[in-house]
């Protein structure tokens, strides 16, 4: 592994989280110290607050965002439904973050933040709605409706077959519509 090299998406956009550049300066060695407490002790702590990380993916708390970014977008939308400090709800991060480059452009991938970390619903009537009791919840919306769910699932295979088949449908209905 060559440590001058990105591994991340925080090291490409010099994000301090990890530890691997200083805003504006020059890269350190991934050997460093103080790269190893960030990377070993803070980022954890950090991820586990919900705070702290570069992500692709939108992160979002409240019912107009939600409906804004989630109901009313033209693209489909994988929404996982989390909690803050819950420990498979992060560990959907990487998932997302790999499904929100992959589909850049084509498809959005949200995380509503259902219940904060002192279990305080952000939106009890849209996870009343949608019946989300259990995180992660994941929920593939085309048009505003829901068209697949997922409870605990951590295969990306999984949720690259739903958005490509929404997609292509999306595609093959454009098509067809053109006389």
């Amino acid at each position: 592994m060559d440590p001058t090299q990105p591994q991340s998406a925080c090291d490409e956009q010099g994000c301090p989280v990890d530890g691997s550049r200083l805003p504006g300066g020059p890269a350190r060695p991934r050997w460093s110290r103080l790269g190893h407490v960030t990377r070993c002790c803070i980022a954890p702590l950090l991820a586990l607050f919900g705070a702290g990380g570069c992500h692709q993916y939108v992160t979002i708390h409240s019912k107009g965002a939600f409906e804004k970014t989630v109901l009313k977008n033209p693209r489909p939308v994988l929404v996982e439904f989390s909690k803050d400090g819950c420990a498979p709800c992060i560990a959907m991060n990487p998932i997302l973050d790999q499904l929100a480059r992959d589909y850049k452009g084509r498809a959005s991938v949200v995380k509503y933040r259902h219940m904060s970390f002192t279990f305080i619903h952000t939106s009890f009537s849209i996870t009343r709605k949608y019946g989300v009791y259990f995180v992660p919840t994941v929920i593939l919306f085309v048009d505003g409706k829901e068209e697949k769910r997922w409870f605990s699932d951590f295969r990306l295979s999984t949720y690259r077959k739903a958005l490509d088949k929404a997609l292509s449908a999306r595609e093959h209905a454009s098509v067809s519509a053109v006389p």
